[in-house]
């Protein structure tokens, strides 16, 4: 929970910042979708619980706070984006459940796969998200379909570096919660 928590307000920060900083460098309409990297990251590095699908046909083990946390990722994506409120929250919650269920045949093992993975998350993501907008009347077009495509490419191009980070604060966390100092005083 205390992981969960820790990747929700950090990424609250990070969106916050990031499209100032986007603009500022010239990004007016393509943006990055750190929501869909940390809830791709809780997804695919959860833990083993499983908490849904006691039948033996169908086990899908869902880690009740990564799902919370793609919910509410959604909702404040929503909040800072000035979107329709729950489309994201939509998108990220079936991106959690799909990567979730493919956890075990996925994994990250550099820049390059977790550039890929992403790059491959974010389209249908984007998708989902122009779908629930078109249903209430924001007609798609050419133009979004390149602004999502250029929105993936940013996204997956960052993914990497907030993969890493995201990997020393949950490594910075475990020690913690084994007892151990955070940090090393060795």
């Amino acid at each position: 929970m205390t992981r969960a928590l820790v990747f929700v307000l950090l990424a609250f920060v990070l969106m916050t910042i990031a499209t100032p900083l986007l603009r500022m460098f010239g990004f007016e309409l393509v943006g990055v979708d750190i929501p869909t990297i940390f809830v791709l990251y809780m997804a695919l590095n959860g833990d083993r619980r499983p908490v849904l699908g006691a039948s033996s046909l169908l086990r899908v083990e869902i880690g009740a706070p990564g799902a919370a946390s793609a919910l509410l990722l959604g909702y404040l994506a929503d909040l800072l984006g000035g979107g329709i409120k729950g489309a994201t929250s939509l998108a990220l919650a079936g991106l959690y459940l799909t990567a979730r269920a493919l956890s075990r045949q996925v994994a990250i093992s550099g820049a390059v796969s977790a550039a890929l993975i992403t790059f491959a998350a974010t389209l249908p993501v984007s998708i989902i998200v122009a779908l629930v907008r078109w249903t209430q009347g924001v007609a798609p077009s050419l133009a979004l379909a390149g602004l999502l495509l250029g929105q993936a490419v940013l996204t997956a191009a960052l993914a990497p570096a907030l993969m890493r980070l995201l990997r020393f604060i949950e490594s910075k966390l475990s020690r913690e919660a084994d007892g151990r100092s955070p940090l090393p005083l060795s």
